[in-house]
C-alpha cells in the first residue's frame, strides 16, 4: 500500500453472527471487577463502575435481510418503531427476530441477566442501540433497574404505549407508573465554546446531567450524531467511581463536540477508558444501497462528519497523548461486530517507516486536531473539520505501531 493512502477492498467482510451463551455470560459478569467492560454486541457492553454494573445500548435481537443484494450471515434491526414498542400480539415485529444468546425468549434472557445489572444507558434511539422489549422485561424482573436514555426518550415510547394516566386506554400495550417512573433524562453537558447550553443559561439544571447510584455516577455530554430523527438527542456517558473515569462516546462524528469534550476531561483527570464507535467498513448493506462508488462516498465523507468516524478514535489518542486506552466498537450493523484487526489498515493511512515517531506523531496530531477548532468557531461547518483532520491524516499517516493502541472490542471478551 502506498504511503498515506487508505485502501477500499471489493471483498465485504462477512461477519457471522455467532450467538452467545447466556450462562457464560452471566458467569462474566459475575466476575467483573471495578473498571472491567464486557463487549455482547456492536453496541452492547456490561460496564463495572464501583459497585454497579451497566448495560450500554441493548441491541440484542435482529433479523437476516431478505434483499438479494444484501450480505447473508448479518442480523438486522427491526424497523419501523418496533424497537421502541413493547411485545404485542396485535403488532409482531416485521421479520421474527433473533437473539444475540442462543435462546431468542426475551423472558428467559431477561430473568438471567437483570439481577446482575442496576442501570441501562441508552446514547440514541437508533434500532440498532435500543431494544425496548428487553429493557422492559428486564425492569419487570429487578424493580430496582433504572433506565437513563437522552432528552425527551420518553415521548417516542408514549406513541406506542398507553400510559395509566391516558384518559381513553387504546389497544397498545400499557406502560405503567413503576416501569416510566424508572425512565430517566439526563440533559447532556454541552461543550464550554458552544451557545444556548441549558446547563450553562441555567446553572440549577447541571444537577439533571448526572445521576449517583451507590458508589458510582453517570453524567451525560452532548455529542454529534445524525444516524435517525431522533439523534439530535445523542449523548455521551462518563461513567465515573473514585480513580475510574470511563467515556463511552457511541456512534460519534469526526466533530469539535467529540475532541473538546475528551480534550477537556483529559485536562481535568476525569478519564481513564474511552470507548469509541468506528465506522462501517462496509456501508452498502448499512445503507441498503447496491451502487459501490456511493457506498465508498458514503464511507469516506458522510460518515465521518455526521455518523460513525473511523478516524475519531486515533484522534482521541492523540488527544490524551497516548496515556488513555481507547476501545472501539460497532464495527458494522449485526449482532457479532467485525472484530477484525485488519479493519484500521484498510480504512486509516499508515506507514511502517523506519523515521516514523510515534511520539512526535500523537503530539502533531493533537496539536492540529485542536488548532482545527479554532478555525472551526470562525467557520462552524464539520464537514469541513472533518475534512481537514483526514487530509492531514493522509500527509502524515499513522505509524504503524499506533495502530495496537486503539483495541477493538471482542463479543463476550473480558477488557
Amino acid at each position: 500500500m502506498d504511503e498515506g493512502s487508505i485502501v477500499n477492498s471489493e471483498t465485504p467482510i462477512l461477519i457471522t453472527p455467532d450467538r452467545l451463551n447466556l450462562g457464560q455470560t452471566v458467569d462474566q459478569i459475575i466476575r467483573l471487577k471495578p473498571g472491567d467492560i464486557l463487549p455482547l454486541s456492536h453496541s452492547a457492553m456490561i460496564i463495572r463502575c464501583g459497585d454497579k454494573t451497566f448495560l450500554t445500548d441493548p441491541f440484542v435481537g435482529g433479523s437476516e435481510p431478505k434483499l438479494p443484494f444484501l450480505e447473508k450471515g448479518r442480523l438486522y434491526p427491526p424497523g419501523k418503531g418496533w424497537h421502541l414498542r413493547s411485545e404485542d400480539k396485535n403488532n409482531p415485529p416485521p421479520t421474527p427476530q433473533v437473539s444475540l444468546f442462543e435462546t431468542d425468549d426475551l423472558t428467559v434472557i431477561a430473568q438471567a441477566l437483570a439481577p446482575h445489572i442496576d442501570a441501562i444507558t441508552i446514547s440514541h434511539l437508533d434500532p440498532d442501540h435500543v431494544y425496548f422489549p428487553l429493557i422492559r422485561r428486564l425492569m419487570e424482573v429487578n424493580p430496582s433497574l433504572q433506565v437513563y436514555g437522552p432528552l425527551v426518550w420518553q415521548k417516542f415510547l408514549a406513541r406506542t404505549h398507553t400510559l395509566e394516566s391516558d384518559p381513553d386506554p387504546t389497544a397498545k400495550p400499557l406502560l405503567s407508573e413503576t416501569v416510566l417512573s424508572r425512565l430517566h433524562s439526563l440533559i447532556p453537558i454541552r461543550p464550554a465554546w458552544k451557545k444556548g447550553s441549558l446547563t450553562a443559561d441555567y446553572p440549577k439544571l447541571a444537577e439533571y446531567s448526572s445521576s449517583r447510584l451507590g458508589e458510582a455516577s453517570v453524567t451525560a455530554f452532548e455529542i454529534r450524531h445524525m444516524g435517525s430523527q431522533y439523534s439530535e438527542h445523542s449523548s455521551a456517558y462518563l461513567f465515573e467511581n473514585g480513580q475510574q473515569h470511563l467515556l463511552s462516546i457511541s456512534d460519534s462524528a469526526l466533530s469539535p463536540e467529540a475532541v473538546t469534550l475528551v480534550d477537556e476531561l483529559y485536562r481535568q483527570g476525569r478519564l481513564t477508558q474511552i470507548i469509541t464507535s468506528t465506522a462501517v467498513y462496509n456501508p452498502e448493506p448499512l445503507y441498503f444501497i447496491k451502487n459501490p462508488e456511493l457506498a465508498t462516498r458514503i464511507r469516506e465523507e458522510f460518515e465521518e462528519y455526521s455518523g460513525h468516524s473511523a478516524f475519531l478514535p486515533f484522534v482521541l489518542l492523540a488527544i490524551t497523548e497516548g496515556k488513555i486506552p481507547v476501545i472501539t466498537n460497532h464495527g458494522g450493523f449485526f449482532i457479532n461486530q467485525a472484530a477484525d484487526e485488519t479493519f484500521y489498515p484498510h480504512r486509516i493511512p499508515t506507514t511502517d517507516s523506519p523515521d516514523s515517531d510515534p511520539a512526535a506523531w500523537l503530539e502533531l496530531c493533537r496539536h492540529r486536531s485542536l488548532s482545527f477548532i479554532t478555525s472551526y468557531l470562525n467557520h462552524p461547518d464539520r464537514k469541513k473539520y472533518s475534512d481537514r483532520i483526514i487530509s492531514w491524516f493522509k500527509r502524515h499517516p499513522i505509524p504503524k505501531p499506533l495502530l495496537d493502541r486503539v483495541r477493538f472490542a471482542k463479543a463476550s471478551q473480558i477488557i
